[in-house]
């Protein structure tokens, strides 16, 4: 999905769709804008139009109160003059004006007719009439648009296909390709930036390669904050220790609330088995939580500022067929649960980062939702950013990296948790 995002292709999910979308490329006419009038002779898939619609993020048109008024005088009373647009009453035939309304409208770029279109019926030829009156009278792109495949005359659709006018099959294959069709005419985005980063240490970058391959030798994962640290990576206060006498003496300098982990890099889930302890508030709890810690795994235990914030992930994974690649999205103990990402590749510019944070289905938990302080969107894309730096210079000695969680509350982000898994050294 990056990759087609890039470089501008337009991915189907069925053939259907896919059919439904070519035809709808293939059509003669173009529109000026990317924004959508339809009308329907029914309530009920009216309905089912809005609700489909809002997943898809369609771009309906906003109707002008000239056009407003125009529908009030066509419709019948308490009939609501609104886009997507229910014209059929009480039986007046209103189909035509109706359509060439929203067509007038200058926010209208494309023009849809959603209907069926059975054989044999008074109402198709009613419809037929109504959609030819409509392609004369505008030279905006017309759609007929069909809920139900099986309902659709061959013979009606053969005329309308050689009006010019392109059928599309099916109520959700033909929003999917609509909405196919208005991404492609939205106004062109701004050309990709390669935002300038920093130049990576070479010293730092060797350094940490070596580290990398040390822990391959030893078949260990890594989990050292100092990485983070050396390539700027926002971390709280953190010490490992195997000496609770050195945590309590940490716990005096920077003070509580403290969070307590396991530190071995061979366990990559430590809350799955009780190796976080949380709300650390005073020495005696601190004690408390280091035994209780290392009595589930002997060794160090990594002590930390305890931050607050939502959680997110951010994870680099080398694919065999494209390389480096970068996810972001809602994280946690969830994270494989929710399953709320975006991916991202490398050289995408800061804006493009921000365009796929908001596309996230989550994104209101970082723009305020339920009293939560909004988040700076530039300072989140550079974190996200700096990772991908981090991922990039250490490319050649590692398989794959994550922070989870990121904790982000506003301006304050964290990263309180890493894990990088080695390459193996390739065997002559």
């Amino acid at each position: 999905d990056a990759v087609f995002a890039r470089h501008g292709v337009i991915g189907v999910r069925t053939l259907d769709e896919l059919m439904d979308t070519a035809e709808l490329f293939a059509a003669p006419r173009r529109p000026h804008n990317a924004k959508i009038g339809l009308g329907c002779d029914s309530g009920g898939e009216r309905q089912l139009i809005a609700d489909l619609s809002e997943s898809l993020d369609l771009p309906f048109a906003s109707l002008s109160p000239q056009t407003v008024s125009k529908l009030e005088g066509l419709l019948d009373p308490g009939v609501e003059a609104s886009n997507p647009l229910d014209y059929w009453g009480d039986g007046k035939d209103v189909i035509a004006d109706a359509l060439l309304a929203l067509a007038d409208d200058p926010e209208v770029g494309t023009l849809v007719m959603a209907t069926n279109i059975p054989d044999g019926q008074d109402f198709t030829s009613t419809c037929t009439r109504a959609l030819q009156t409509a392609w004369a009278g505008t030279t905006k792109p017309l759609v007929m648009m069909g809920h139900v495949a099986n309902t659709m005359s061959p013979a009606e659709c053969e005329r309308y296909r050689a009006w010019g006018v392109p059928v599309l099959m099916g109520t959700e294959t033909a929003l999917r390709a609509l909405e196919h069709y208005s991404r492609y005419h939205a106004p062109a985005p701004q050309p990709r930036v390669q935002d300038p980063m920093p130049a990576c240490s070479e010293q730092i970058v060797a350094r940490w390669r070596e580290r990398l391959v040390q822990a391959a030798r030893c078949g260990q994962s890594l989990q050292d904050f100092d990485l983070l640290r050396d390539f700027d990576m926002p971390v709280p206060a953190s010490y490992s220790t195997a000496q609770v006498d050195e945590a309590l003496a940490f716990a005096s300098r920077v003070g509580f609330p403290l969070v307590a982990k396991i530190d071995d890099p061979g366990v990559a889930h430590k809350s799955d088995m009780g190796g976080v302890v949380l709300g650390i508030e005073s020495q005696a709890a601190l004690q408390e939580a280091f035994k209780r810690l290392q009595a589930i795994a002997a060794g160090p235990v990594l002590i930390q500022r305890q931050c607050k914030g939502s959680e997110w992930i951010l994870g680099m994974k080398l694919d065999p067929q494209f390389g480096p690649t970068f996810t972001f999205g809602l994280g946690g103990i969830f994270v494989e649960i929710m399953k709320d990402f975006t991916t991202l590749l490398p050289g995408d510019s800061l804006q493009t980062i921000e365009q796929r944070i908001r596309s996230l289905k989550t994104f209101p938990m970082l723009n305020g939702a339920r009293g939560r302080p909004v988040t700076d969107l530039q300072q989140l894309a550079a974190v996200v950013q700096g990772f991908m730096r981090m991922g990039l210079a250490l490319e050649d000695s590692m398989e794959e990296m994550e922070i989870n969680p990121l904790l982000v509350d506003g301006i304050r982000m964290v990263a309180v948790d890493l894990l990088v898994i080695a390459r193996e050294e390739t065997q002559p």
